[in-house]
């Protein structure tokens, strides 16, 4: 997984671990004390037992967001991690700031925030939240139903989702085999499909 910041700053999700780079390459989490021991570079450790980070985000703030797929019955989540000038300042640490944590979630594929700092997920089981900011929690909370979910009918695991300004919601679902792949593309009702792009490899 990778993301840029309003900087041009390169996040790049390993296994277990975040690095962050400059847009000319120089690594900027070189000779932390909290770096994660086997990984090279002094990368943003994750908690134990995860896989991925499968999808990254970063918000205008700085903060950033890590889709975290757990497996079944471990928690999965979506964790907030404080920006990149905490992470590199005096008294730095990979602590989680936040996470987003409830069964809604499922096994996180893919994570995007709007401008409004909503959180949108989307999972291997085909479906779709979004979750306010105000639903972010401390460790060991749930933060509870989302704002709304949409589960496409026929869909085999969703691999993006964007919302536009007018409140439409674009799904890339993945499909089931060869040729199946499509965008769907919901009204701000979350329930009407208003359109449906096919033929995608």
């Amino acid at each position: 997984s990778m993301t840029l910041d309003g900087s041009g700053n390169i996040y790049v999700g390993g296994q277990n671990h975040i690095d962050i780079f400059s847009s000319t390459g120089t690594n900027l989490l070189a000779g932390q004390s909290w770096a994660t021991a086997g990984h090279a570079g002094d990368p943003v450790g994750l908690p134990t037992n995860t896989s991925g980070p499968w999808a990254l985000a970063v918000d205008s703030n700085g903060y950033i967001y890590a889709a975290q797929n757990r497996g079944a019955g471990s928690g999965n989540q979506v964790y907030q991690y404080p920006p990149l000038a905490t992470l590199t300042g005096a008294g730095s640490s990979t602590t989680p700031s936040a996470y987003l944590s409830n069964a809604a979630i499922g096994n996180p594929f893919f994570v995007w925030l709007d401008s409004s700092f909503n959180i949108y997920t989307a999972n291997a089981v085909g479906t779709v939240v979004q979750y306010a900011a105000s639903q972010l929690v401390s460790s060991g909370q749930d933060s509870g139903a989302p704002q709304w979910t949409i589960t496409p009918s026929g869909s085999s695991w969703i691999c993006g989702v964007m919302e536009d300004s007018q409140g439409r919601i674009y799904i890339a679902d993945g499909g089931s085999s060869a040729g199946t792949s499509r965008v769907l593309i919901y009204a701000s009702d979350h329930t009407t499909v208003r359109d449906t792009i096919t033929g995608l490899s």
